[in-house]
């Protein structure tokens, strides 16, 4: 007796897309699989330059610089293990720009270096998850888009930290025409759809940029920041009076005075800055 069983064609029909699935979903595997690593390494990196900051700040130089190596060590391991040229290039000179920090490092230095090195690794790794978020989904053009905006993206997202926290227009204008420079490759290739948008950010940002350029600086609150200005004189002049333990309280209200102008001086830039980001991200999520 034939005890051969006879499947349904749809059951028959399942098993085979099944069967020529299973390239496709390995590949996508080992694909994330080699994104997740490299974000692990440069999780683990970031990880330690907050330790390294905790540690300069509890004035234990020594630690400090122990987390610090540790943390260029981490970087050079995405740098040899990685497939993506841009966390090469960019784990590559991060991990250089630690070293040499390192070196120098001592109780005078200026703890807003290891925050930024704390928000390179960050950018990194956001620039990566989103790439694996998004790239599965995109055909080979959109996807060489995507990852131009991705690029400008992490590069802005840098200059957040020079603009409103270390307030380094030197770097922060590096980071942001590098954000441009990719703006501009990824307007070059995009579909007709999209150009209008990258074009919109594009000039944005080019307005973004000759704002923190200006000399005559219209983007400021010229009443609050001229307040601030005559309080940062009038406690210059108190302190040559004072006596020392006085002056030393003056010095501290100062620099938080003058601190805060220049957070004042920034506030329509930061406006600015959140809008262009806002729209990078609507472009990034277009695609």
């Amino acid at each position: 007796m034939n005890n051969v069983k006879h499947y349904p064609i749809p059951l028959i029909f399942i098993l085979l897309m099944s069967l020529c699935m299973q390239p496709l979903l390995a590949e996508e595997q080992s694909n994330e699989e080699q994104s997740n690593n490299d974000n692990t390494y440069l999780h683990v990196a970031r990880n330690q330059l907050s330790i390294a900051f905790d540690k300069y700040n509890d004035g234990d130089i020594t630690a400090s610089k122990q987390s610090l190596r540790r943390a260029s060590d981490w970087l050079n391991k995405a740098v040899t293990h990685s497939k993506s040229d841009k966390v090469k290039i960019e784990a590559q000179k991060l991990a250089s720009e630690i070293d040499s920090f390192r070196l120098t490092l001592n109780h005078s230095s200026e703890q807003n270096d290891i925050a930024r090195f704390w928000h390179q690794a960050t950018s990194l790794i956001k620039r990566e998850t989103e790439l694996l978020i998004h790239s599965y989904i995109t055909s080979l053009n959109d996807n060489i888009t995507l990852r131009h905006l991705l690029d400008a993206k992490m590069h802005f997202y840098t200059a957040d930290h020079d603009l409103f926290v270390s307030h380094d227009l030197g770097d922060a204008k590096q980071e942001l025409n590098d954000s441009l420079k990719y703006l501009n490759q990824a307007v070059a290739i995009a579909r007709p759809e999209l150009k209008t948008g990258i074009n919109n950010l594009t000039n944005n940002l080019k307005t973004l940029i000759s704002l923190t350029e200006s000399s005559n600086e219209p983007w400021k609150n010229d009443t609050l920041v001229d307040s601030l200005e005559k309080a940062i004189n009038n406690i210059t002049n108190a302190e040559s009076s004072a006596t020392p333990p006085t002056k030393l309280r003056l010095k501290s209200i100062e620099q938080n005075i003058h601190q805060l102008k220049l957070d004042v001086q920034k506030t329509n830039i930061k406006t600015r800055y959140d809008l262009i980001m806002a729209d990078l991200t609507q472009a990034i999520n277009n695609i």
